[in-house]
Parts: C-alpha cells; structure tokens; sequence
C-alpha cells in the first residue's frame, strides 16, 4: 500500500501543442517506432495522486485520488480501512444500494407499488410527485435526501405566483392577452373552466375576447401554488418512499421520519357541499326531463345514475364498473355489489338499497343486456362535466356563495349527510360510506347546517322551570327552589331568557354613575336585600353556602355581587 503520482507522457508537434502518439511516431528503418523530425515527447508527473493497495479479493488496484496530498492520505485510508472491513465481513451493508442512483430506486418502488395491487393513477402518480422532487431537489443518491430540502421546496410550490397587473382601462382581452396576463400559463381545457365557473366570454377562435371580470377571475383561480392538501399529496409521496428505503434494507434509516403534514383545513381549494333534499329532487327531475344526450347517456339514464349514487354513495369509477348482475333485487334487503377490483379500499363492497330505490330500478336493468355495463363509456372520467349541464337546468349553480361547488363526488358527501340527518349511528354511517376513521366520516362527508345542529341541542332535557311552573313555585313560596346556583339574589330564572326578571336593587352609584368601590371593602360581598327581605350579610359574619375558603376573594366577589 503506497500513495504515489505517476509518470504521464505527452507528446508534441512542431508547433508546441500536444499531438496523439500515432500523430509523433512514424516507423524506423529497423520496424520500431521513432519520433518525427520536429516533434517532442516531454515525461511529467500526474496532477493527482494515485492509491496502491491489495483489495478484499486479493487484487492489487491503482485508484487516482486527489491533487493535495493531505485530502488523497484521507480518501487512501478510507478506501484501505474499506478493503480490511470488507476482508474480516464488516463492511457496510448499505454500501452497494448507496452507490446505485436514486432513479433506479424509483423504479423498483414503482414495481412495489403495483406489485401490492394498488391502482394504476395512484401508482403513476406517486412516482412522478417523487420524481418532481427528486429532480428540483437534486436528490441523485439515497443519502442526498434530506427533510430539510423537501420542505423548503413544498414551501416554493405553496407560494403564489405574482400577478402581471391589467392594463387600466382595458375592458376586452384577446386569448394571446388573457396567455400574458396569467404569465403565460393557459389553464387546461379552458372552455370548460369557462363553463362550470359560468365566466362570460364572446366570439370563437382568434376572435374570441374576454371580459375584464373573466381574466380577474382566471387570474384568481390559476395563479396560485399548491394547496397543502397537495402538498400533503408529494408528502406522503416522498415520506412512502423514504420509509420503503429503510424497511427494506437499503438504508440504515428513514431520512424524511421527521416530517409531518400540514393542516389541509386551513387552506381548503375544493370544498364541497351537500344538496338539500328539494334540490336533490330537483336534480333528478331535471335529468329525467333532459332530451340532452350527454357523453353517450341520456337524460334517463343520467337520472338513474345520480339515484343510485345517492343511495349508495359509491363513487364514479365504482357505479361505471357495475353490471346488471352487480344488483340483487329479489333479495328480503334489496343490495349492489363492486367487485374487489374496482373498490377504491379493494374489498368487496355489498351496498344496500333503500326499498323505494330498488323497486324503481327493476324495470330499468330488465330492459338492460346482460353482458354489458349499467352506464358503460368513460364517462367516469370527466363526471363533473356531466352532471354540471343537469345542475344548470336544474337551476342549481355549480359553486355557491360560500364557494363550495358540486362535482360529481359531491353526491357521496350528499349520501353520508342524509344518513345523519336521518339519525343513523355514526358508527353505520362509518360502515356505510367505507371509511377506515370515522373522523373522515364526521368531519369531512357530513355536511350538517345550523338548524340540523340547533334540533339536536333542542332535543336535551330541560333544565330550567317553565314560567308556569315559576309562577306555581312563586304562589307557594318557594321561588327559586332547587336553582338557586344559577340566580342572583331577588332574580327568577326560568326556562325563556326574556322572562328573567330581578327586582334586587343595584349598588348605590356614585354620582358620576360608577359603582362605589374602595379597597376596604373590597373583598365583602354585597348581598342586598331582595323581595323576602333577607337582610345583607357581610363575609366575615357568615361564610356562603359551599364557599371554598382556599377559593380566591376577587373570584367569588364575581360570583355572588350583585351587578
């Protein structure tokens, strides 16, 4: 084992610069190869310094380090204190997946993913967040990642875009303007924004203008970062990968363990709402009616469609799976079934049917063949679209005044609304909507208003007498009785706050119309005389009932004084 340079030689031409050994030698007399008249060959040492040791298996290897001899001593003695590690079955494990690059990472988890049954979009879409990442991260090596970078970088994504200001006055923008004035970026299939945000425009093609009220609009919906409920998408993306790294032995540790998502509640991009039960009626009614032929279905069809989605909350891809034969009608409980492969949890999924629902669609599915899908076509796909020509006849807008829209998802949260509202257990309606936290179930599915809230808190006890039952109370002489805890002295609670009435008289007022107050007093406790004309009592005479002696004075000044 040495460090050493070696013996480099150049060769070169008349005129000085360096040339190729074929280019300087030419053959001699005797056969060998000499130099040409007028080239040289000049012998230099090498810039870098150069390793010499015996590897594992035996080998002797030459290995070029560095310039500066001190960082080549470093880099020598790690690669020789590698070798015997190696030689005694000590060396580093991680080693080889270390060296390999990250990409190639990917694309075994890739095959991981699929290989553990998961959809085709969600494993498409997972790899390509972790390549976005990896790539604007410069993370080329399992130990390049680093929490630190990724954070940083969804913190850029999250962060609005600036906005090109409009010129003044300017009331009509050509589509090579509205390009500029969302800096260049044209939102995908435009025409259709257009049209579920009931944004007004004019003309087709290069003729087409938009009004200033549009472009502020598009600007408002299209320059914007990602929302944290995408953010907590590449998260979650890139935290599955790093973990996958560590669980299965290729590195020592799961460098991205110290990241956690962001509250999505904060910034809510999408937020969907249920429709009242009129308004479901009314979109049924409308579909039924509608002589529209959308994406291969009509209007019956349609009608059909929404029914069963909300009666059963299955979601787009689910209904488009169904069969004739998913449906058993002729059972005592009425139920339709998703196969495993088209669950989004991938488990069979037996939903059952509201009776009405049922007899309803038997005459439907007999007039349906066998072999073919209840709502075939790539409709699923694009179902908003399609439900928002019925919402538009239906006369119900697509996004509302507090901006929540309805989407063809919507009709599931619709689902789990109503069984709320119609009291079923929380606990069934977990089971029903097929959620794993109920949480998701409570909080995000259930879209209870003000007066569903203000039925349930009327359905409590009464705690308080009614003013009947006050006035009886007061005739027999005991007034108060039992609610004492909650009056004030001279004061009759009863069960409507506008029948409270107080006849105790209030502290004498100072003439500038404060109460009088001084510190000699300030810790007694006024207790006026009221309407059965107890006399007043000071604290250190008598100690109130069930008054803690540990209790602070100024606290029980507030509970008990007269205000």
């Amino acid at each position: 084992m040495s460090l050493f340079k070696v013996r480099c030689i150049r060769y070169l031409n008349r005129d000085g610069r360096r040339c190729s050994k074929v280019e300087a030698l030419a053959p001699g007399p005797d056969g060998n190869p000499k130099l040409r008249s007028g080239y040289r060959r000049v012998a230099n040492k090498s810039r870098k310094w150069y390793g010499q040791y015996r590897g594992p298996d035996g080998k002797v290897r030459r290995v070029p380090l560095a310039a500066d001899k001190t960082a080549a001593g470093q880099m020598f003695a790690a690669l020789v204190r590698k070798a015997e590690l190696r030689q005694a079955n000590c060396a580093d494990p991680f080693e080889e997946h270390h060296r390999r690059p990250l990409i190639e990472h990917v694309d075994e988890y890739r095959r991981f993913l699929e290989a553990e049954g998961n959809i085709s979009e969600y494993v498409v879409q997972t790899c390509s967040r972790i390549r976005a990442v990896n790539d604007r991260c410069r993370f080329a090596f399992i130990t390049d990642l680093a929490a630190e970078k990724v954070s940083e970088f969804l913190h850029q994504l999250r962060r609005d875009p600036p906005w090109p200001a409009l010129p003044p006055g300017q009331e009509s923008f050509t589509p090579q303007e509205l390009i500029r004035a969302l800096n260049g970026v044209r939102p995908p299939r435009l025409a259709r924004l257009l049209r579920r945000e009931g944004l007004a425009y004019s003309g087709a093609g290069n003729a087409r203008r938009y009004p200033r009220a549009t472009v502020e609009a598009l600007q408002e919906r299209v320059l914007r970062g990602i929302g944290i409920g995408t953010s907590n998408g590449y998260l979650d993306a890139l935290k599955g990968f790093s973990r996958w790294l560590a669980t299965k032995d290729r590195t020592d540790r799961d460098r991205l363990a110290s990241l956690s998502r962001l509250n999505a509640s904060t910034d809510v991009r999408h937020e969907r709402r249920a429709l009242e039960d009129e308004e479901l009626r009314a979109l049924l009614s409308a579909a039924a009616a509608s002589g529209v032929e959308v994406q291969g279905m009509t209007g019956w069809d349609r009608c059909v469609l929404y029914l069963v989605a909300m009666t059963t909350g299955f979601r787009a891809s689910e209904l488009a799976s169904l069969f004739p034969a998913s449906f058993d009608l002729g059972a005592d409980s009425p139920t339709v079934t998703v196969k495993a492969a088209f669950s989004k949890n991938r488990r069979t999924s037996v939903q059952p049917l509201p009776p009405d629902v049922a007899a309803g669609l038997n005459d439907y599915l007999a007039s349906l063949p066998a072999d073919r899908a209840v709502w075939p076509g790539d409709w699923h796909k694009d179902a908003a679209e399609m439900l928002r020509v019925d919402l538009t006849a239906a006369g119900i807008p697509y996004r509302d005044e507090q901006g929540r829209v309805l989407d063809f998802h919507a009709l599931r949260g619709c689902y789990v609304t109503m069984l709320q509202r119609s009291g079923v257990h929380p606990k069934l309606a977990q089971e029903l909507a097929r959620h794993s936290d109920i949480r998701l179930t409570m909080q995000v599915y259930t879209h209870l208003r003000l007066h569903d809230l203000a039925v349930a808190v009327e359905s409590l006890p009464r705690l308080l007498p009614s003013p009947s039952e006050a006035r009886a109370l007061a005739a027999t002489g005991t007034e108060g009785a039992g609610i004492s805890y909650l009056a004030r002295p001279g004061c009759t609670m009863v069960a409507h706050a506008n029948e409270v009435s107080c006849d105790s008289p209030r502290r004498p007022e100072r003439q500038d119309g404060s109460h009088r107050s001084d510190a000699s007093n300030r810790n007694i406790l006024d207790l006026q005389e009221d309407a059965s004309g107890s006399d007043s009592v000071r604290t250190d005479e008598k100690k109130l009932p069930g008054q803690d002696s540990n209790l602070d004075k100024e606290n029980q000044n507030l509970l008990c004084a007269v205000h």
